[in-house]
């Protein structure tokens, strides 16, 4: 069974201590993280995939409403308060949160039962909307997937000026993909834009955004605390990736290689995705044509 991993939201101790100990009562195959604050529950959400969140109302920074509208479409949040209100359950739910809980009636089956249909019906709404996002050869994202999902992104760590860290754009064109369709087929032709795709999902975190724009144009959507990171790195992980696959093509007498551009701002609020799409997409060409002199 596949791990749930659950980011449990509350200043008080004692309480997230009890949500834990109610659920592994009842399933021992969750991965807790644990926040005592918006500001850390928001760092964390930047840095890892949730299944779920249970989220307090009430936080010492930002009571729980402001941080659900910070969260945004990210992850399924059940709120849960020691406020006895059907209007703040109300106003929850209507905030995007996925159910509301009241702390003075908590029980383990009641809390992981929520937990549970809470995951359930995000996955079925993510699968609806993901039929207009996803890339059908690839399964990546499609650039409106990609447009949809970094726009929302860009507009979390813009409202959140806590989180300190740099988001970057890569652009890759898949380089002489047009000789490979006219030499080998357009069936090897897919089969290298689908290991370009393994490729990527390989060489770029959970938390990273990955499409398919269109043809043999790629784009990832990356953000990093800021601690000097810089697209070298990232960059020999993936060539590194790169010749492992080039080690399956030998025989067959390819040999993949791709070529980038990057874009990157420091939290800039002003920089849009397409202004960094575009300003990567020109990077690439530049390296592109260096290539080929």
């Amino acid at each position: 069974m596949k791990k749930i991993k659950l980011l449990i939201v509350d200043d008080d101790k004692v309480d997230r201590l009890f949500i834990k100990k109610e659920l592994c009562k009842i399933n021992r195959t969750i991965e807790f993280y644990e926040a005592d604050s918006a500001e850390t529950a928001l760092e964390l959400i930047n840095e890892h995939v949730f299944d779920c969140i249970t989220l307090d109302y009430h936080l010492p920074d930002l009571n729980g409403l402001e941080t659900l509208l910070q969260i945004e479409e990210i992850v399924p949040i059940i709120m849960i308060t020691g406020d006895d209100s059907e209007t703040l359950g109300l106003q929850s739910v209507k905030s995007g949160a996925q159910d509301y809980l009241q702390k003075t009636h908590l029980k383990g089956d009641q809390i992981y039962r929520s937990i549970w249909f809470s995951i359930e019906r995000n996955r079925l709404l993510t699968a609806q909307r993901d039929m207009a996002f996803r890339d059908e050869l690839t399964k990546l994202y499609n650039r409106r997937g990609f447009l949809h999902y970094t726009k929302k992104r860009l507009k979390f760590l813009k409202n959140v000026d806590r989180i300190n860290c740099t988001t970057q754009v890569l652009f890759i064109d898949v380089d002489n993909f047009k000789k490979i369709n006219d030499t080998f087929g357009h069936k090897m032709g897919d089969k290298i834009l689908i290991d370009v795709a393994d490729i990527l999902i390989e060489s770029f975190r959970d938390t990273d955004i990955i499409c398919r724009l269109g043809g043999d144009e790629f784009a990832v959507l990356l953000t990093r605390n800021n601690s000097g990171l810089g697209p070298e790195p990232i960059l020999e992980r993936l060539e590194n990736n790169v010749k492992k696959k080039n080690e399956t093509f030998a025989a067959a007498g390819i040999e993949l290689s791709m070529s980038y551009g990057t874009a990157i701002h420091y939290n800039n609020p002003e920089s849009s995705i397409e202004s960094l799409l575009s300003h990567a997409d020109k990077e690439m060409y530049k390296n592109k044509k260096k290539k080929r002199e």
